[in-house]
């Protein structure tokens, strides 16, 4: 391979481990000599500082030796010798090359390649899924063309033609037992190959989990689903991090139809591998918002296009398909790039060529299936074009867009027999853009939007010839003109460009919480850090909490202390009674200001201290203040760490009883105990401020960012659509927002999706919404969480107005605000001040001039369709900056540090890849 990516910038570099680089161990099910997309990933990789070793297959008919094969400085490939039939059972084989009509004299075809090996190589080919734009494929050496009637009359099949060293009489007696027998023995031979298939991968899975296990990879990237069974059996013992890169839709891909129980396993395999990888990465936007979907991701893949090397423009006098197929200048080519294999295309090329002249030829560039090209032979010869039909042995992969380059036009077809087809983005397409060769593509949602949105060429429907004819008449009419936009399009449409995307992906995964546990048998430690998240509150409905729970339990043994049932991946749940009320207090001693005793005999806190063992957990997060004294008590080796939902002192200044005798108590607690945690995080800075400026306490922010959405912005819709979701609550005063889209000359509706906080409430806003016009305001049931955003995109303008009639309500950050910018909204807010500062910061929409009704009409009033798209596209852009995966840091870095804390102090403590880096500044 070589250096082709260059070294990545400061900011692209991979966090260090130990002072070194971090090992990637990348796994694949071939021989990975020519996947395009698994070396420029490695390239890319050791240019960001990675060592890199790629576990592959040593396949009989590759040519490449079991062992270790350096590629180059930092990169090398590992080759596990696969399953042999003729190693393990060398008659079964013979018999069976014999059946199939090969010649078993000496156990040596023509060529030189053994019988069963010849099996055996067609065999792994099939097992391996179909070619999902990895690469063209082959060598560079050895290239030939012929026409189809050439290259049928050479490959005939036995018993048309004489095989060498089997005699006539053998080749009778052979066909005799197929034909009466071949219902038998197609059966066993189905049979046979499905057993050979799974012991190959099997084999595969083991010999390449032990190999890489004893590498000690930092990370493993499994390459396909079909690699991601060892994936997490090597992540399991060694703690390393999990890359999945979908190469395709794993679980609706171009297999055969009849598997029975092989579609259950690989959805199981796949469902595990998603929910504890630290990155996913695909090659299309389809299958990122299918796998998001499917998967309830709480962050969507990260897209990662086959896209080509950057380099000079290919010059078009070194293109080589006319050389390579003997054609003349005078004869219009069109290319195929990529496996000659069914559903490409080949077939509606084939059957197009004789709607068009007698100059155009079709030339087919790669490898070409033995049991596949008998078919399109015969279809090139039905249609009477086998003279303008060319097959040329495929090319190294840097040197693909070079060799396509003379073309006239490219093909770029999917039948789209599968979800994975449907959703293709091949690398053949951007080939052929760097290429400067004119497209002619199926009308498949990604390719058709790359070929429209740049302008390379035209779209045809896919299952008609005559169409694609039409198509590529119309292109060789004026070809230049799409040869200029694909010229223009290949030089940012590049790799080094792609590739940001995967290092930021790297960058994350190593950074952030490692979601694989260790196994507590490992021989480098005695166990991970304990860490206990204390909440008096429903932990299962507790959305900020669980981003805790999710975030840090693939690392350390959480347990979690609250009301409810236990959240998902605790090791332990201490569930606190329901009949024990948080914030039931000794009044008595409330009026007196004994505090010391109010904290003492609170009901919740004397049950927990009775559960919860003194010195048991190593780090106690403790959410909001009422907690903090509790966490303390626990002694924690590493300390406790403070994360305050609001500003306590404050919570309830509505409230005269509340603002008499319990905010004193409140601030007591800030004072005496939060202040001794040893950090805090708070949800907004004017509150961080507050904090500091009467407590001195220095909270850092962590703000209820909503996770990232890939969400498509759309265009603003005739009437425009408002939305408001959350709480029905008397305070937040939203029959306002309601007056005003009464009161606005603005033809808009208003959807208000609210939970039942206050059912009566609800109905009054019911009955003022229909005194308006029918369908301008309706007052709906919220919808889950998980459907929130999605819902929320179908609108054009979030809108909220939060009257400040306290100090939490004027520094209000809501969750909501960043559901907005997720769905890919325009917003109009309040003055808030941190609301104001995000929409003005990032251009997200309107902040109006105070909190009234008029106010808000006249915001409504002045926003044109024009400032609707410019907001969403601003939301668009922030959307990666604002959520949730951002936002966390604050917590994984003050955990991180606690932790080397405990571990300073226990050496039984295994260190915890990505937190404890983070502590060590082992980030760099």
């Amino acid at each position: 391979m070589n250096r082709q990516t260059g070294s990545a910038p400061a900011s692209l570099r991979l966090p260090t481990r130990g002072g070194r680089g971090p090992r990637v161990a990348m796994l694949v099910f071939n021989d990975a000599h020519n996947d395009s997309r698994v070396l420029k990933e490695a390239a890319t990789l050791r240019d960001a500082g990675a060592t890199v070793r790629i576990f592959a297959v040593s396949r009989a008919s590759a040519g490449f030796s079991e062992g270790r094969e350096p590629v180059s400085s930092g990169v090398d490939i590992h080759r596990s010798q696969e399953f042999s039939l003729e190693r393990v059972a060398p008659g079964v084989a013979r018999m069976r090359s014999w059946l199939n009509g090969n010649s078993v004299a000496e156990g040596v075809h023509e060529g030189g390649v053994s019988s069963a090996a010849a099996v055996e190589a067609v065999g792994a080919l099939s097992a391996v899924a179909p070619d999902s734009g990895h690469g063209t494929g082959g060598s560079g050496g050895g290239l030939g063309s012929a026409t189809m009637g050439q290259q049928k009359e050479a490959s005939a099949p036995s018993g048309t033609g004489r095989v060498p060293g089997t005699s006539s009489l053998l080749g009778r007696a052979r066909r005799v037992l197929r034909e009466t027998s071949s219902s038998v023995v197609a059966l066993q031979a189905d049979m046979g190959m499905r057993a050979y298939k799974t012991l190959a991968l099997s084999t595969y899975w083991l010999r390449t989990a032990r190999a890489a296990l004893d590498w000690s990879p930092d990370v493993v990237h499994a390459n396909d689903g079909n690699t991601l069974a060892p994936a997490l059996w090597i992540v399991e013992r060694c703690g390393a991090r999990l890359v999945y890169d979908a190469h395709e839709l794993w679980l609706d891909r171009n297999v055969r139809a009849d598997r029975l129980l092989a579609p259950r396993v690989e959805a199981a395999i796949e469902a595990r591998g998603v929910a504890r990888a630290d990155a996913v990465i695909t090659v299309s936007p389809s299958i990122v918002r299918w796998m998001a979907e499917h998967y309830q991701m709480p962050s969507p893949p990260v897209l990662v296009r086959n896209v080509p090397v950057a380099g000079p423009a290919p010059d078009r006098s070194r293109g080589r398909l006319r050389e390579l197929a003997g054609l003349g200048p005078d004869t219009q080519v069109i290319a195929y790039g990529g496996r000659i294999t069914t559903s490409r295309g080949i077939e509606e090329t084939i059957a197009a060529l004789p709607a068009l002249p007698e100059t155009v030829h079709l030339v087919m560039l790669g490898y070409g299936e033995p049991d596949y090209l008998p078919t399109l032979w015969d279809l090139a010869a039905r249609h009477g074009v086998t003279h303008r039909v060319h097959q040329v042995g495929p090319v190294a992969p840097h040197a693909v867009s070079e060799a396509l380059s003379d073309a006239d036009i490219s093909v770029v077809h999917v039948r789209p027999t599968c979800l994975s087809y449907r959703y293709a983005l091949p690398n053949k397409l951007f080939e052929s853009i760097r290429g400067g060769v004119p497209v002619a593509a199926a009308d498949l949602p990604d390719i058709r939007s790359v070929v429209e949105r740049l302008g390379v060429g035209e779209v045809f429907s896919g299952e008609d010839p005559a169409d694609l004819a039409l198509t590529i008449r119309q292109i060789l009419a004026d070809p230049q003109r799409y040869r200029d936009a694909a010229l223009a399009a290949g030089q940012h449409l590049t790799w080094q460009s792609e590739s940001v995307a995967l290092l930021g992906a790297y960058r994350r995964a190593l950074l952030g919480p490692a979601r694989a546990r260790l196994d507590s048998r490992s021989s480098s430690g005695s166990r991970r850090a304990r860490v206990l998240i204390l909440s008096f509150s429903p932990i299962v409905s507790d959305a900020r909490v669980l981003k805790q729970v999710r975030l840090l339990s693939p690392t350390y043994e959480v347990t979690t202390c609250g009301y409810g049932q236990a959240p998902e991946g605790v090791v332990a749940h201490v569930q606190i009674p329901d009949e024990l009320v948080s914030w039931r207090l000794d009044r008595a001693s409330l009026i007196a200001r004994r505090f010391s005793r109010v904290q003492a005999t609170q009901e919740v806190v004397s049950w927990a201290r009775k559960h919860l063992p003194v010195g048991a957990w190593d780090v106690v997060l403790a959410n909001d203040a009422e907690t903090v004294p509790l966490a303390l008590s626990l002694r924690p080796l590493g300390g406790v760490h403070a994360d305050l939902h609001e500003y306590a002192p404050r919570q309830k200044e509505g409230v005269l009883r509340w603002r008499l005798f319990v905010a004193p108590y409140v601030r007591w607690l800030c004072r005496r105990y939060v202040a001794r945690a040893d950090s805090v995080t708070t949800v907004a800075q004017g509150l961080a401020q507050a904090y500091r400026r009467e407590y001195g306490i220095r909270a850092g922010v962590v703000t209820n960012a909503t996770p990232y959405h890939d969400t498509v912005v759309t265009p603003p819709s005739r009437p425009l659509r408002l939305v408001h979701s959350g709480a029905a609550l008397p305070d937040r005063h939203l029959d306002r927002m309601i007056e005003a889209v009464g009161r606005t000359r603005r033809e808009v509706t208003f959807d208000l999706y609210l939970t039942r906080n206050d059912p009566d409430l609800i109905e009054r806003l019911r009955q003022q919404a229909a005194e308006l016009p029918p369908g301008r305001v309706r007052v709906l049931d919220p919808v889950p969480y998980s459907q929130l955003v999605e819902t929320l995109s179908g609108y054009d303008v979030g809108v909220f107005c939060l009257p400040p009639v306290s100090f939490n309500y004027k520094h209000a950050l809501p969750n909501k605000l960043f559901d907005f910018v997720q769905a890919r909204l325009a917003v109009v807010v309040s003055p808030s001040p941190e609301m104001a500062q995000v929409v003005r910061q990032h251009g997200l929409g309107v902040v109006t001039e105070d909190f009234s009704a008029s106010s808000l009409a006249e915001a409504l009033d002045t926003l044109t369709d024009q400032d609707v798209a410019r907001a969403k596209r601003a939301s668009d852009q922030a959307a990666r900056l604002l959520s949730a995966e951002q936002q966390m840091a604050g917590w994984t870095q003050a955990v991180a540090v606690l932790e080397r804390r405990a571990r300073a102090q226990d050496p039984s403590l295994l260190p915890s890849s990505g937190l404890a880096g983070l502590a060590e500044g082992e980030d760099r």
